[in-house]
C-alpha cells in the first residue's frame, strides 16, 4: 500500500517548502492517528496503539482483531458478525458475556417451546450453539425421557407432542400415541401389574425409559 502513498502523507513539510526525512516518527499511529480515533471507537475499547497488532500494510479496513484475548472467542455464526452488532453504542469494555444478553430476543420469541412461561434456563449455551439459533438440542433423554433414541426415536413432531400445557413442560402424557390411546387394549396387558392405573404419571413411573 505504502508504496502508492505520496511521500508528503507521511512526511511533513520542512524549511524552504522541503520535506522533513530526519526524525520522523516510524509510530504507524503517527500517521493513522485519525483512523484510530475513527469508528469503531478505539479509545473507549481500550485498544493499544500499536496499529500492527490488527491492521497490516495492505489497507486500514483489513483488521483481524483476536477476540480471544478478551477471553470470549469468536466461534460459529459470531464470525461474521460486525463489532457494533454486539458493542452498541461504542462500548467495548464492561459488557456482559452472557449469551442472553444478546439473545433476550430470539428467548423471547421461541414458541417451540414458548421459553419464558415454560421457565426455560436462560443458559442458551445449554441447548444452542454458537452455530445457529436454531437446531438447539436438549437433553431429554439423560435427565428425563429418551426421546432421541430407543422406539420414541422420531415418533414426535413437536413437544406439544407429549407436554400438552405450555406453561408446564411437567405435565404430559403419553395417550396421544399408539397404542396407549387404546384403553381396553391397554389395560388388557396389565392385568397382571399391581397399582396399575390408566395415566401418564402411572405409565412414566414403571417405564421411566420407554421400555416394555
Amino acid at each position: 500500500m505504502y508504496r502508492s502513498v505520496d511521500c508528503s502523507a507521511c512526511h511533513a513539510p520542512g524549511g524552504q517548502g522541503s520535506l522533513q526525512f530526519v526524525a520522523t516518527p516510524i509510530e504507524c499511529v503517527s500517521c493513522h492517528r485519525s483512523n484510530y480515533d475513527a469508528a469503531p471507537n478505539h479509545v473507549a475499547g481500550n485498544f493499544p496503539l500499536q496499529c500492527m497488532t490488527c491492521h497490516t500494510t495492505l489497507t486500514w479496513g483489513s483488521a483481524r482483531f483476536d477476540h480471544a484475548f478478551t477471553g470470549f472467542p469468536l466461534t460459529g455464526a459470531h464470525q461474521t458478525l460486525a463489532c457494533t452488532r454486539c458493542h452498541t453504542g461504542g462500548t467495548y469494555q464492561g459488557l456482559s458475556r452472557a449469551c442472553v444478553s444478546c439473545h433476550q430476543g430470539d428467548y423471547d420469541a421461541t414458541t417451540n417451546p414458548v421459553h419464558a412461561a415454560a421457565g426455560f434456563s436462560t443458559q442458551c449455551e445449554s441447548c444452542h450453539s454458537t452455530t445457529s439459533w436454531a437446531g438447539a438440542v436438549f437433553d431429554h433423554d439423560g435427565p428425563f425421557f429418551p426421546i432421541y433414541t430407543g422406539v420414541h426415536a422420531g415418533k414426535w413432531a413437536s413437544c406439544g407432542t407429549c407436554h400438552t400445557s405450555a406453561t408446564s413442560y411437567a405435565v404430559f402424557t403419553c395417550f396421544s400415541c399408539h397404542p396407549h390411546d387404546d384403553k381396553a387394549g391397554t389395560d388388557g396387558h396389565h392385568t397382571q401389574v399391581s397399582g396399575y392405573s390408566y395415566d401418564s404419571q402411572s405409565c412414566y413411573g414403571c417405564h421411566p425409559r420407554g421400555r416394555h
